[in-house]
């Protein structure tokens, strides 16, 4: 049906859930999953006879049959008289699967790597119900790149299956990507010579099962904080991992330093953080955002790309003393009592080597809560019994039992698999949960929700900490704890609908820069089915962002209030505005470590002063750690500002700090003000005074240099209303309507913004000329050449050029020119590397005695984006002699996301003043 149509048709599958092995090896493009949908009719004879045909398929005349069958019907369905009063209702999901005319695809794929032919096992038991179209076994990462390059040939999708306990591993008419052939373990001793802290790493395969990583750890006496079943696989590492040495060294994710992937928009291998050079694959690279996708793997790895291996911190192994208690409860009173004292006499007084699990359960008819300690022991296992902490007993009795593991028998430990109605450990027992954290288990509110979870689960064998029950009421006490929650776990979470309230608390304030990434690096949607991203990342951020800098006694603080009140008295329009510091976190950290005086750090500058070698000290330390700290400090500090208009943030020291955030805040107009004064003025104000970079020094150009010497405040507000308030002007907002959002262009996942439709809008060009005129913060008396390319700074510069009296030189593809010309090679620009065929270099010149030497430029374009089309502009301004620092750049949209900012900055051209009228996510 579907080759006789025209290309895009495609044709849109309903279909009850569980079904669908009638479709083959079909493969499809997309499919939404409707778990909730019911069904409702009359209850009456009638009704019924008539949905019992139609289920069976025929109708029967014999009365008898037919009121066994209406008995039945009956019994399968249930009524709500309140809301449906005299009708039946019955649970009928359905799944909804769309195919396009690749859907007969799959023998392309199949014929250049193994598939799956027997049963693979599964561990999942939703997933096991689920037809796939095949499972293919990649070997070699070759295969792999084979199977990213026809899922974006044939706009379809991918599962990955590591270990098979994913519910969404295998999913309905999609291919799964079957890695256990990558089951390599290597360890290795570090060095500082390598870059890394003195110890030991670990090099494990995708196929790999906590296990298979233990196992191999073992013998050389080290271990990684994994999760507590054996046979988990890299879903587990690359979404979280709790684990009995949590407290001590963090998630297993935590852990991670360094992977290879393979990119699903582009199919290149990947090399991130630290990766041995002979576990690297050929022809693998590292890419310009490695850092953040390291982060981003840390904990959502599944969506971003598909892993070939990771790299692990190890430690070394411990021996676990293990204590057990069964205590049965009479009642409510009793939880509320028992979890009271396990939360704060137990718990939370436990030294950081150990780890509490409690388990609220029923067991012949009767609530109990079982409790295991588990203690990481270094030292000799014969020291244990004088080590392990003796609190339990006071608190809940004598122990049910006690034994000293190592760490392989600690996944048989765990009470849920060795004590709970008599072990699973042996048995087929499945389980299906869901994981929300919460701070005080001890609170009346939250005990009351989980003992009524208890009373009304449906099955005698289950537990809220690993729930042995129905899907529906899972689902059912996740709503209940989610307010009562601090978030939420997402190694569990996918596509279902009943997931997506859940998957929003899952990332905390990380949420939006992990949606942005994800649709920068898997624009297609290649890998759909891990945990649900929000494709919309517009979640109200600031719509201005001015970090101010400068050096201690500047004024920074104080200019911040000021600007904060200018904003504030606004009176075109209700503007918020409140300040923050980036320190603030730093701060708070430090003081614990140390010892030192929270408050005091905040409000005693002295004190401040006295402790700044140390706290800068302990804060670089941090970063030397976790490189990706600076970026969390910063989404902390916005996100916890989303309610406001603008958020001006002091205490940043970061170097170049707008090409180093700006990708993480792409709906958001970033700034840098650097406030500066002389050394007498400092002196005056403080007392005392640091010697920092002079202005000229600094390897970039701020956005803004405030000179703070004047006594009172009008100059600071002065400054304000001349150069902030401006980016919350109406025009620019009228501006910003004109340019036309076009999807799917000029290939799909891109979403295109149209600049240029600017010009074709009544008064669009007019009012884009006005605003390139007045937001320049240079003096146009002192320019003397506005310099474009083309072809969209064409259509800007010109009128401009016009306005301002300025001469307008051309910069052109190479050969449109007449001699003597200069020219540089030029990249594809990010839009045009998207078309086909479309060459990957091509050159730009201008006519050589077009600009004076030494003269003042503006560069005018449409758009910044990845920053090749502007390096390469600077670049050839140089070659006909005109400096860096006499140039000027303005554009009217920039796409934050591809950091075409740091790109200057690591081309050179830091210190070239680049202005934008317009900001925008994506592309």
């Amino acid at each position: 049906m579907l080759q006789e149509q025209p290309e895009g048709a495609i044709v849109v599958v309903f279909h009850r859930d569980g079904g669908l092995q009638e479709l083959g090896s079909l493969v499809c493009h997309r499919t939404a999953s409707l778990p909730t949908r019911e069904i409702r009719i009359p209850n009456t004879d009638e009704a019924v006879d008539q949905l019992n045909s139609f289920i069976a398929g025929f109708s029967v005349q014999d009365s008898t049959i037919q009121g066994k069958w209406r008995t039945k019907c009956r019994s399968l369905g249930h009524s709500d008289d309140d809301a449906h009063p005299g009708q039946l209702q019955f649970r009928s999901p359905e799944i909804v699967v769309t195919f396009t005319r690749h859907a007969a695809s799959l023998q392309e794929l199949t014929m250049q790597l193994p598939v799956v032919e027997k049963q693979r096992t599964i561990k999942n038991r939703e997933a096991r119900l689920n037809h796939r179209a095949a499972i293919v076994r990649p070997t070699e990462v070759r295969h792999i790149q084979a199977c990213v390059q026809w899922a974006l040939k044939h706009g379809t999708s991918l599962t990955v299956i590591g270990g098979g306990h994913s519910g969404h591993c295998l999913w309905p008419t999609v291919v799964g990507v079957d890695m256990s052939a990558f089951n390599q373990v290597h360890i290795q001793t570090t060095s500082a010579e390598d870059g890394s802290n003195p110890g030991w790493i670990i090099i494990v395969g995708a196929g790999c099962t906590s296990e298979d990583i233990i196992r191999a750890g073992k013998a050389a006496g080290i271990t990684v904080p994994l999760g507590a079943r054996p046979s988990v696989g890299a879903g587990l590492w690359l979404q979280g991992g709790i684990g009995h040495l949590a407290r001590m060294y963090g998630l297993a994710c935590d852990s991670i330093v360094g992977a290879v992937l393979v990119c699903v928009q582009t199919r290149q291998v990947l090399c991130i953080g630290h990766v041995p050079n002979e576990h690297q694959p050929a022809g693998a690279i590292r890419p310009e955002n490695e850092a953040e996708l390291l982060w981003a793997v840390r904990g959502a790895g599944t969506n971003i790309g598909i892993v070939v291996s990771v790299t692990f911190k190890a430690y070394a192994a411990p021996t676990y003393s293990v204590k057990t208690w069964i205590v049965p409860l009479r009642n409510n009173l009793a939880v509320r009592c028992k979890l009271r004292d396990f939360d704060q006499r137990l718990a939370r007084k436990l030294p950081r080597s150990s780890s509490a699990d409690a388990y609220l359960y029923s067991e012949a008819g009767k609530l109990h809560l079982g409790v295991a300690v588990f203690q990481a022991l270094p030292a000799a296992p014969e020291a244990a019994s004088e080590r392990t902490p003796t609190t339990g007993r006071d608190i809940l009795g004598p122990e049910t039992s006690s034994r000293l593991v190592d760490s392989i028998g600690l996944f048989e430990v765990d009470m849920y698999i060795s004590g709970m109605h008599g072990g699973h450990g042996g048995g087929k027992t499945s389980s299906f949960k869901r994981c929300l954290f919460l701070k005080d288990i001890g609170e009346p509110s939250v005990v009351d929700v989980l003992a009524a979870a208890v009373a009304t689960a449906p099955s005698p064998f289950y537990e809220t900490h690993f729930a042995q029950g129905v899907v529906d009421w899972v689902y059912h006490v996740a709503r209940s704890i989610l307010p009562l929650s601090c978030g939420v776990y997402g190694a569990d979470l996918g596509p279902d609908p009943r997931d997506t309230p859940l998957a929003a608390r899952a990332f905390g304030p990380n949420l939006s820069r992990l949606a942005s990434l994800k649709q920068r690096v898997d624009p297609q949607n290649v890998l759909a089915y891990a945990c649900q991203l929000p494709k919309n990342t517009i979640v109200g951020n600031p719509k201005l962002i001015v970090l101010i800098t400068g050096e201690t006694g500047a004024g920074k603080d104080y200019c911040a209030q000021i600007w904060v009140s200018v904003f504030s008295k606004t009176t075109r329009r209700s503007i918020t505005a409140r300040t923050a510091s980036i320190s603030y976190v730093a701060k708070q950290e430090y003081a614990a470590a140390s010892g030192a005086d929270f408050n005091r750090l905040l409000h005693d500058r002295q004190y401040k002063e006295q402790h700044r070698p140390a706290l800068t000290a302990f804060y670089q330390s941090q970063v030397w750690e976790e490189p990706w700290l600076p970026e969390e400090h910063f989404m902390r500090t916005v996100d916890e500002s989303r309610d406001v208009d603008v958020l001006l943030i002091t205490g940043m020291r970061d170097n170049a700090p707008v090409p180093l955030f700006s990708h993480l805040v792409p709906t958001s107009r970033l700034i840098e003000v650097r406030v500066t004064s002389g050394d007498e003025t400092r002196r005056t104000r403080r007392g005392f005074f640091e010697h920092g970079l002079p202005d000229n020094a600094l390897d970039y150009s701020p956005n803004f240099i405030f000179k703070n010497e004047k006594p009172g405040d009008d100059a600071v507000k002065s400054f304000a209303e001349r150069h902030l308030v401006p980016y919350l002007h109406e025009d620019l907002q009228r501006l910003a309507h004109m340019v036309r959002l076009v999807p799917e262009f000029p290939r799909p996942g891109i979403e295109f913004r149209h600049v240029l439709n600017i010009v074709q809008r009544p008064g669009g060009l007019p009012l884009c000329t006005s605003l390139l005129r007045s937001h320049f913060i240079g003096d146009w008396t002192k320019v003397d050449v506005i310099a474009c390319c083309e072809a969209g700074g064409f259509v800007y510069a010109a009128p401009l050029a016009s306005e301002v009296d300025k001469p307008l030189v051309l910069i052109r593809e190479a050969g449109k020119l007449p001699p003597p010309t200069v020219s540089v090679p030029k990249s594809t620009s990010h839009i045009g590397a998207s078309v086909v065929n479309n060459p990957t270099e091509t050159r730009m010149e201008l006519s050589r005695d077009a600009i004076p030497r030494s003269a003042s430029v503006v560069v005018v374009d449409d758009v910044l984006a990845t920053g090749k089309t502007l390096c390469a502009v600077l670049h050839l301004l140089q070659e006909a002699s005109v400096r860096a620092e006499d140039i000027s750049v303005m554009v009217v949209a920039e796409f934050p996301v591809h950091r075409g900012r740091k790109m200057l900055h690591q081309r050179g051209f830091g210190r070239v003043n680049v202005q934008s009228l317009l900001v925008y996510d994506g592309v």
